[in-house]
């Protein structure tokens, strides 16, 4: 009876273990494989859509996590394990409530002025993104510095 119940147990454990793999590799699949997120959206419910399946609940986790936890003391203070296994399952939690408005229609209740409004500011964050890495790769005004260079030579 014991060894029936050790190999039991241990099925049990090996599907769960599966079954979290999976959940994790498969949102990591999606989440690596997408890119990077939109740079503007056409609506709220295309924002809902990337977070629920779009890799965008792993995205903003992610930048959460890196620009506000971690220069909070109380982050590092906690177990490793915790900060390992927490963002995974808050980005599913994102994800589901995401998918939770998109099924419950939520947005029919939101006036449509305020889904111009909210969706601009989503639009302007999400181009300053944008903005900000070609900054940082140098690219954004390069042909404008070029051109400005030659004139300085030639002037």
């Amino acid at each position: 009876m014991k060894a029936r119940e050790l190999r039991t147990r241990t099925m049990y454990l090996v599907l769960a273990l599966v079954a979290l793999l999976s959940v994790v590799l498969l949102t990591a699949f999606r989440f690596l494989f997408q890119g990077e997120p939109p740079t503007s959206f056409d609506s709220l419910t295309a924002i809902l859509v990337w977070l629920s399946v779009g890799g965008g609940g792993m995205w903003l986790v992610g930048y959460v996590e890196s620009y506000l936890l971690e220069n909070a003391a109380w982050w590092h203070n906690l177990p490793h394990w915790f900060k390992v296994v927490a963002p995974v399952f808050i980005a599913g939690l994102v994800g589901s409530l995401a998918q939770s408005a998109i099924n419950l229609d939520v947005l029919s209740g939101v006036p449509t002025m305020y889904q111009g409004f909210i969706l601009s500011i989503v639009n302007y964050l999400a181009t300053q993104r944008a903005y900000m890495g070609l900054q940082i790769q140098g690219a954004y005004g390069e042909s404008a510095r070029q051109m400005a260079a030659s004139k300085a030579e030639d002037g």
